[in-house]
Formats: structure tokens, C-alpha cells, sequence
């Protein structure tokens, strides 16, 4: 595992946090324990970072550096009105805010993405890459928008949200779980389609209101290693992908010029729609009949 002071040393470069903040405006950022890591504090939910000055002050705030604590960052896959949430320091003040905000952040979303969540482990990771290439062949050929990640021990793939506001039925974008159709549960469906046709690896349990995904160019903690969660740009970088190049150890200098790249950026979700939509309507129908 990395040693405390180089993670610390990580977070105060300036190429890395100015990376960290392009991804986190108007989203919740979390800090939490990274699996594996024996400590007490499992971390945090409610910051938001708008400048690197934030990431400090959250550190801070999180006593990362008295108790040689290691953290994970994440970031919403939602996007929220901007100042509609900030962390509160007051630990009252910060407990009646968190109870209020898990009935009400939804009617504050302006945004929730699409993602695939490709996670294996480090003793049959080449299955795990063997999956990430599958679906991103097959994202390909249908032209769908999306950007890719290596995510720590697995890969994500990204749909912006505004890539499904004109191909997506109106009915099937509500941000309210209670509705009987809602964008949660047409993404949970999107993802099993891809379970079912490419790879069991693919979770299809991560799609409510309040998922997090690791934030890119953060530093994802392990026991035997650690790694930078970074953007994979082209299907050459992914064929060519191994995790040794992905250790923290390899990316000094490389990630003030490295970019995260739109994936068909002419391309639209229509084809994806078209596929899921028939299938989620039929069982939604069959599921009403049922009742």
C-alpha cells in the first residue's frame, strides 16, 4: 500500500487537484474507507469542492493527516442545482441537514448518468479486461456517446445524462423512485441487458439516487497496491491497458496533460433506447397485470 506520506503528498500536487475539481462541481464528494484497510473511520458523505482550496479543507476537516487515515473520493453520479447542499460543520447542525436531504435531494438533481460498473478482482483481472472490451466494442458499434475509466480493480463507462434527454421517454426520466417509471429503474435495466449479453460482471444493483463513483485521477487504495482511477481514451489504450501502468508509481509528470476524451461524441443513445425500451415496457406491463 502506499505509504501515508506519499498519499498525502498525492492530494496537495496541484495537477492532480485541479484534475479532481473539473469532475466534482454541483456533486455530492464522499470520503470513504477503502476495502481491506484496517482503521476505525469509514468516512464521510455531504462535502462539496469547487476549488482545490476544498480539498484541503475537507482533509482537514476529516483529520486525514493527525490519524494517518486513507480515504477513497468519490463523487454524485447525480448532478444537484448548484449551491443546493454544502457540508455543515456543526455536528447537530450536519446530522438534521443529512436527514433532510435523503427525503429531498432527488426534487435538486438536474442530472443523473448512466454508468457501468465492470468490477472483477486482481486474480482474474484479465477477465475483467476481457468484459471491459466486449461492452466497449459494443458501445461502439450502436455510437453511443460515453467515456471509460479504469476505476481501481475494474472499469466504468459513462453516458452523460444529457445524451438520453431527447432519445429517453419523458416517463422514463423522473428522478422520483416512487414513480413506477423512473430513470433508476430503466438504467438498472440497460445494465442487466449487458450482464446478460457480455459479462456477469457487470453490477446491476448501483442504480438509486445517491450512488457514488470514484472521482477520476484520485488515488483507489488497496492492501498489495495502489492506483490512479484514470480516463481510457481510445480502444488501443484498452487493448494495450495492464495494471502495473496504472500504479501510482507510473504516473508522476502524466497527469497534468492527460485529457478525458468523449467517446463518439456525434453519437447519440437512440439505438440503446430502442433496444431497452420495448423490453422494459413488456415487463413492466406483465408486472401491472400481476398485481
Amino acid at each position: 500500500m502506499i505509504p501515508h506520506e506519499e498519499y498525502q503528498q498525492y492530494y496537495y500536487r496541484p495537477d492532480a487537484k485541479f484534475k479532481i475539481i473539473t469532475y466534482t462541481k454541483c456533486r455530492e464528494v464522499a470520503i470513504l474507507k477503502p476495502k481491506g484497510v484496517q482503521q476505525k473511520e469509514y468516512g464521510m458523505r455531504l462535502f462539496t469542492i469547487s476549488s482545490v482550496q476544498d480539498i484541503d479543507w475537507m482533509f482537514r476537516f476529516a483529520r486525514m493527516r493527525q490519524n494517518s487515515i486513507y480515504y477513497n473520493l468519490y463523487h454524485s453520479v447525480a448532478k444537484y442545482e448548484y449551491g443546493s447542499f454544502f457540508c455543515k460543520l456543526d455536528t447537530i447542525e450536519r446530522a438534521a441537514f443529512k436527514e433532510k436531504w435523503l427525503h429531498e435531494h432527488w426534487k435538486h438533481m438536474t442530472a443523473y448518468d448512466f454508468f457501468i460498473d465492470i468490477d472483477g478482482d486482481f486474480i482474474d483481472f484479465d477477465i475483467t479486461h476481457s468484459s471491459a472490451l466486449l461492452i466497449m466494442d459494443f458501445l461502439n458499434d450502436l455510437g453511443v456517446p460515453f467515456r471509460c475509466r479504469f476505476s481501481g480493480k475494474g472499469f466504468h463507462f459513462i453516458v452523460p445524462h444529457e445524451h438520453f434527454i431527447k432519445t429517453l421517454p419523458p416517463e422514463w426520466q423522473s428522478f422520483d423512485v416512487t414513480q413506477p417509471k423512473n430513470i433508476y429503474l430503466f438504467f438498472a435495466r440497460t445494465a442487466r441487458y449487458f450482464y446478460d449479453s457480455f459479462s456477469e460482471l457487470v453490477d446491476t444493483c448501483i442504480y438509486d439516487p445517491r450512488r457514488l463513483v470514484k472521482i477520476p485521477y484520485s488515488l483507489s487504495i488497496y492492501e498489495h497496491d495502489s492506483y490512479i482511477c484514470h480516463p481510457i481514451n481510445t480502444v488501443s489504450e484498452m487493448m494495450d491497458f495492464s495494471l502495473s501502468e496504472a500504479s501510482y508509481t507510473k504516473w508522476e509528470g502524466k497527469i497534468r496533460d492527460h485529457t478525458d476524451e468523449l467517446h463518439n461524441p456525434t453519437g447519440n443513445t437512440q439505438q440503446i433506447v430502442d433496444l431497452i425500451l420495448p423490453i422494459i415496457n413488456k415487463e413492466v406491463e406483465t408486472d401491472g397485470k400481476t398485481k
